[in-house]
């Protein structure tokens, strides 16, 4: 974007923040308005930090981002302003709080602009901004109050905004339409459907989503709890269900109760309205009802099993959570009921967690620290299954190996992070590893969600994301993060999610991903078969996992265990595991469908090569096609495996 254009966020806490760090990085010059100085100053100084993924980053690299006290300083900024202040449950006729939004909305209107769009994202009851919000701009010529509230949870903020199924809003703005459309377009990395209402409509539309998705997951786990009377396989059965698009899987799954901020507040306004109105509301009542059951299911579970000791981990409310938010845990709730039989009951969390369940607790509970030091015991693996892994070699050693110089660097002498420099490394990568075209699929994965791990310095990571794939990628090295961050930039490609990080002690998310793709890494881990237990964890029943490991019945291999070829082109690899077909399938035998295809004999002279001369070995040279391709598929040193969840 070459011209900056300016937007303002009223409210930059947990919500705003996100909101106005995907805007800036997007290439809008946001001005951020909030009360406390500390905190405006934090933001100003970058030494603001959280357990909210991605926020610390996002927030180091800005450059177009700023925050200010001033309300009026806000206003004069931008034609174009957002509100995302808190409207919390109070209970009452009207449910929420809408007092700090209406503050708002006053002193905005002592200031009397003129021709702006005033945007509410924070939850409100229907009829608000047609009865209350804006009379309370009276005085604010050609200035319009609209609603365009985000359906994200905390632990999530940022992929929620750029993944979101539908654009809401609801607004008599003959001007929004196109602005939000164009805001929407630099970051969103889903095809999403806009939905423009009136603003009833749209208030409407946000309490009856939410808790027609706990009603969902309030059937699910009754069905589920009726399975474990009789005998039945919960997981099958509302997998088998869920796969009827008329239901469909997402949020139909055996669970704890929902719980959070949002979900359980959303189903009780939505039911009181409808009360308020004269419809009978016994479908959220039984919503909200079965959700409290079963609780007290689990517990009866629980007690049964008459354990010595019950240990609860990830304890907030949105599982695998790192944010120190535990309103409406289900988990903490079964803790409580089990703790009351005198059972010894641990927490076992972060401290930021427990101190947060301890303020709302007390001693009720016994209580252990989680740190990252002890959060995996590596297991070993059974003598049967034992891989070509070198215990001696640490994650320390792997990280400094390839951060030293990450893979492909050298595919190109122009000069590294530049565009030139990228574009001749994709064209050199494709040419000496063709099959990685055919095996990857690129175009296959538009508006799927596709994590990579090990994205080196983002040659595949840039053919998905123009392929159309919501793309977040992951590595190791921190070196090849910014080379392929440099690599977006360079190509105008935004919305990429690449961050540094080992795969191993990655905090997964259940469900999530349609691919997980792994090129040439997962052989290079300490413990590739914990790597590969997260990755199932991941993906959406149904999801891909591509992966590349080498190949034990290899040319290759035997010419390394001649000592005329080592793993690498750089010598000195720390881990370097090779496998047989057997042991591939033993170490994705959580998976199914597991499709190898052997291939990749490296064919060139080695020292032409490294002048970017590709003359092929005499002998290759001189053998046909078909008969090279069939020497790969019986010799190759790569295994390009496909399975799925």
């Amino acid at each position: 974007m070459e011209n900056l254009a300016n937007i303002t966020i009223i409210g930059i806490g947990k919500l705003g923040l996100g909101y106005a760090l995907l805007l800036e990085q997007a290439g809008y010059n946001v001005l951020g308005v909030d009360v406390s100085e500390q905190y405006v100053y934090s933001i100003n100084d970058k030494t603001f930090r959280t357990a909210e993924p991605f926020y610390n980053e996002l927030l180091l690299s800005s450059e177009n981002l700023r925050a200010t006290t001033s309300l009026k300083e806000g206003v004069e900024f931008s034609d174009t302003i957002f509100i995302i202040v808190q409207t919390p449950n109070s209970g009452g006729e009207r449910f929420y709080d809408h007092g700090i939004l209406s503050n708002v909305l006053v002193k905005i209107n002592a200031l009397k602009p003129k021709n702006k769009d005033v945007v509410i994202g924070c939850t409100v009851m229907p009829k608000y901004i047609d009865q209350v919000g804006k009379h309370l701009l009276c005085d604010c010529e050609d200035t319009y109050l609209s609603y365009n509230p985000e359906f994200v949870a905390q632990g999530d903020i940022i992929l929620g905004f750029q993944k979101p199924d539908i654009i809401l809003v609801g607004t008599t703005s003959p001007t929004l339409e196109p602005k939000l459309r164009a805001i929407y377009k630099t970051f969103v990395k889903t095809e999403p459907k806009y939905c423009f209402l009136t603003p009833i409509e749209a208030e409407t539309v946000k309490l009856a989503l939410n808790s027609y998705i706990t009603t969902k997951i309030s059937y699910a786990n009754m069905i589920s709890d009726f399975c474990d009377k009789v005998g039945a396989d919960k997981h099958k059965v509302l997998d088998s269900i869920g796969s009827d698009s008329r239901i469909g899987n997402k949020y139909f799954r055996p669970g704890y109760s929902y719980g959070g901020p949002c979900f359980p507040r959303d189903t009780k306004a939505m039911e009181q309205l409808l009360s308020q109105h004269g419809i009978e509301s016994s479908i959220l009542y039984a919503t909200t009802s079965y959700n409290q059951y079963h609780i007290k299911f689990q517990v009866d579970q629980l007690y049964k099993e008459n354990l010595d000791e019950y240990v609860f981990e990830n304890v907030c409310y949105k599982e695998n959570s790192r944010i120190p938010l535990i309103e409406e845990s289900a988990k903490l709730k079964i803790a409580k009921e089990l703790a009351r039989y005198d059972n010894s009951v641990v927490i076992y969390d972060y401290e930021d967690i427990i101190t947060e369940v301890k303020k709302e607790y007390g001693n009720m509970f016994k209580y252990r620290i989680k740190t990252e030091e002890n959060l995996e015991e590596k297991p070993a693996l059974k003598p049967a299954e034992t891989l070509e892994v070198e215990e001696t070699k640490s994650i320390e050693e792997v990280y400094k190996f390839w951060n030293d110089r990450p893979c492909n660097i050298r595919h190109s002498d122009k000069e590294i992070g530049t565009r030139e420099y990228f574009e001749e490394v994709t064209k050199r990568k494709y040419l000496v590893e063709p099959h990685i075209l055919e095996f990857a699929e690129f175009e296959k994965y538009k508006n799927k969600r596709v994590l990579e791990v090990g994205c080196g310095i983002g040659t595949a990571a840039q053919s998905f994301i123009e392929n159309g794939a919501i793309y977040e990628g992951i590595d190791l090295s921190d070196y090849s993060i910014q080379l392929a961050t440099q690599r977006m930039r360079a190509f105008n490609l935004w919305g990429a999610i690449l961050y540094q990080q080992d795969i191993e002690t990655r905090k997964t998310v259940e469900d999530y991903y349609d691919l997980v793709y792994s090129f040439g890494v997962l052989h290079h881990t300490p413990h590739p078969e914990i790597a590969i237990k997260k990755i199932h964890t991941m993906l959406k029943p149904g999801g891909e996992f591509k992966l590349m490991m080498y190949a034990k019945h290899s040319l290759k291999y035997a010419e390394i265990e001649s000592g005329l070829d080592q793993f690498e082109a750089q010598s000195g690899v720390p881990i370097a595991n090779v496998y047989t077909n057997e042991e591939i399938h033993v170490l994705l035998k959580d998976f199914q469908n597991i499709r190898i295809m052997q291939t990749h004999i490296f064919p060139y002279k080695i020292e032409e090569y490294k002048q970017y001369k590709y003359v092929k070995k005499d002998y290759f040279a001189a053998m046909p096609d078909e008969v090279f391709k069939c020497l790969e598929s019986k010799a190759g040193w790569h295994l390009c495996i496909t399975c799925t969840k």
